[in-house]
């Protein structure tokens, strides 16, 4: 048999590398590090774990010390803005109706800071949010809900306004008596103390007993009746019926809102 020659090789020294240096123990993981890991002892490898005699296979080791500089990682911050700008309005009116009546359907009550108009609110919406302040019109202060009403009446030239921003509030709005005057904020209120709406204010309970109703060009005015129950003097219970007359407003600060311009004793909706 023929034999060859055996060389002896020497072969260079080479030194660990992090990696294995963490797996025999060699190196300290730093203790900003090491908070990352959990539990804490998964840091730093036992020390009498040597390169040649690891329990621990280097793939299992890559993984834990992967995972101490993976943990340092900050998580993306997503923040989400929502914006229409980019939808046409008809799947926009078509979005804002469905999520109004997730609102409605679910019982949700319009915010507090939320009582005036917005084109998010669908006539119906509108209607509630004024009857839920009048019913409770003191609350959170004296005549919150008689101001409700008076911001989400058609304020005087309400189309020369401005586009932009909602003001915080108007000088003067429309009468609820249909007659096409605009009253301040005093003269209103002494307005829904009269005989004729003083039902309302601070009523015992309200329900809405008609569909809202379009009608006009473009559906740019609707109505909508509600039945209010009052109590009476004698402490006894009475209901009284009422229309809401709305107009959607084309332009203007107030654009795509609707508002009040009357309300009336009796039920013109149902008709």
């Amino acid at each position: 048999m023929r034999m060859h020659n055996l060389q002896k090789v020497s072969l260079p020294i080479r030194k660990p590398s992090i990696l294995e240096g963490l797996c025999a123990g060699a190196l300290k993981v730093p203790s900003s590090m090491a908070l990352c890991t959990s539990p804490p002892q998964a840091a730093t490898a036992p020390a009498r774990n040597s390169l040649n005699t690891a329990n621990v296979s280097r793939k299992a080791w890559s993984r834990q010390v992967g995972a101490v500089f993976s943990a340092r990682r900050s998580a993306p911050i997503l923040r989400v803005r929502a914006s229409t700008d980019a939808i046409d309005e008809p799947e926009r009116d078509t979005l804002v109706a469905e999520f109004m009546r997730y609102v409605n359907a679910s019982n949700q009550s319009w915010p507090n800071e939320g009582r005036k108009p917005t084109a998010l609110m669908p006539p119906n919406t509108v209607v509630k949010v004024q009857m839920d302040a009048l019913m409770r019109n003191d609350w959170p202060e004296e005549d919150s809900g008689v101001r409700t009403a008076f911001q989400f009446s058609m304020p005087e030239k309400v189309e020369e306004m401005l586009a932009g921003q909602v003001p915080e509030s108007v000088s003067v709005a429309r009468a609820w008596d249909a007659a096409e005057r605009y009253l301040t904020f005093s003269q209103f209120a002494a307005l829904l103390r009269e005989p004729l709406y003083a039902p309302i204010i601070n009523c015992s309970d309200w329900k809405a007993t008609s569909p809202v109703a379009f009608h006009g060009p473009g559906d740019i005015r609707a109505l909508q009746c509600v039945k209010v129950t009052y109590q009476l003097p004698e402490a006894k219970e009475a209901t009284r019926t009422y229309t809401f007359c709305l107009q959607k407003v084309k332009q203007g600060a107030y654009r795509n809102c609707w508002m009040v311009v009357g309300v009336r004793l009796g039920d013109y909706a149902n008709v």
